[in-house]
């Protein structure tokens, strides 16, 4: 649907994963330490919706090597978190990897910037429980291409840094409402149905710097569309309809390059009356542009049934493969966490003993309505079937 476009999906609810660790009489080593500090934050700027303020997540990891194991999250949520891709990390980190999680929720944790600009200051995030961070004030100014380095004490001293970026601010032409072309296109077995042939052409320009691109999008048809039963509900549906998990959800790396989307129309006509047939489709279209401080382990927010391409061969092969081999290097080579020394001298990669990621978004959040022109008469289909 998109050039470039490396995963589609059409969900209703992101369920489970797996783990390929087997039994045997010798334990495997373990991928990380007992009680392993995991930090994990994101900060989001954006020219249309703030949705909620920045988040950073901190807690310890411990290998149960049991995949059923207690303080392994089995659910696709954290409670206390509101960013939906911020829950998506750490609990799939935790599922894939074996990994029990305790939270802390004494820790000191500090963001500054943006670095060496005029509105730069250090904001004291709060500790809202359950290893929850949050700048509630919304003090911390979120610069398009601004740097911000979080700053993470534990109780028992040790401490942690990380410095990330917010890609630039990108555009994308979009209108408020659009008539698009709909053909009749009954399948196979002759059951009725419509489709536009070419969606409605969004264009986006990714900006420079960008590490990978999400787009997801919702339309106020998903229920119709995702045959949703009515006791059924959508992921995240509290978080509004631009962060719900709905229709439609793709992600690509970053080309750096103008892009288009096509929002596509299609509609079942089959047993549904004149004013069963909707002739307008409203779409929520998020994109978020991350930075490389996500690491190179991003779970996507839904669990992917169709992809490839560059982001799969490159990245999303690599966290299973590294379960399935028991690397214990992988989770501290893909982290972005770095540790305090001595006079606050930050350390190289390789003498960090935590793991996680610090990283930022800049986020566009765009509405439309698309309506009907039908090259056919639709009653005339409607008595047939």
């Amino acid at each position: 649907m998109m050039k470039g476009i490396v995963a589609l999906i059409l969900i209703v609810i992101a369920v489970s994963s797996c783990n390929n660790n087997v039994s045997t009489d010798e334990p495997d080593p373990k991928m990380v330490a007992d009680n392993t500090p995991y930090i994990a934050g994101l900060i989001e700027a954006s020219n249309d919706t703030t949705h909620h303020y920045p988040e950073v997540i901190v807690g310890y990891f411990t290998d149960t090597q049991n995949y059923n194991a207690p303080g392994i999250l089995q659910r696709n949520d954290y409670p206390g978190v509101y960013n939906p891709t911020l829950i998506r990390q750490i609990v799939q980190t935790s599922i894939l990897f074996s990994l029990s999680y305790q939270p802390e929720s004494k820790a000191i944790v500090k963001v500054r910037g943006p670095l060496n600009m005029s509105q730069e200051k250090e904001v004291t995030f709060v500790s809202e429980g359950n290893g929850v961070y949050g700048d509630q004030a919304f003090a911390l100014p979120r610069v398009p291409g601004g740097r911000y380095q979080l700053q993470v004490e534990l109780p028992q001293g040790r401490s942690y840094s990380s410095t990330t970026y917010i890609p630039e601010a990108a555009t994308m032409k979009i209108t408020d409402s659009v008539r698009i072309n709909v053909d009749y296109t009954p399948y196979d077995n002759g059951a009725p149905n419509e489709a536009a042939k070419v969606g409605y052409p969004i264009i986006y320009n990714p900006p420079e710097k960008s590490f990978i691109s999400v787009f997801q999008y919702n339309s106020n048809r998903d229920r119709d569309l995702l045959l949703m039963e009515p006791s059924e509900s959508f992921g995240y549906a509290d978080r509004s309809n631009y962060l719900r998990t709905g229709l439609g959800y793709a992600i690509t790396l970053a080309s750096n390059r103008e892009d288009t989307l096509f929002c596509p129309w299609n509609q079942e006509l089959h047993d549904k009356s004149r004013d069963e047939v909707w002739s307008s489709q409203h779409w929520w279209l998020r994109t978020s542009f991350f930075s490389s401080g996500i690491s190179e382990m991003f779970f996507p927010l839904v669990d992917l049934y169709v992809t490839g391409g560059k982001w799969f061969d490159e990245l999303d092969n690599a966290p299973g493969q590294a379960s399935a081999r028991n690397d214990t290097t992988y989770l501290h080579r893909v982290s972005t966490i770095r540790k305090i020394g001595k006079g606050g001298k930050v350390l190289p990669k390789d003498s960090s003993d935590a793991i996680g990621f610090f990283g930022g978004e800049f986020s566009l959040y765009k509405q439309t309505t698309m309506y009907a022109d039908r090259s056919f008469d639709l009653d005339t289909v409607l008595t047939n079937n």
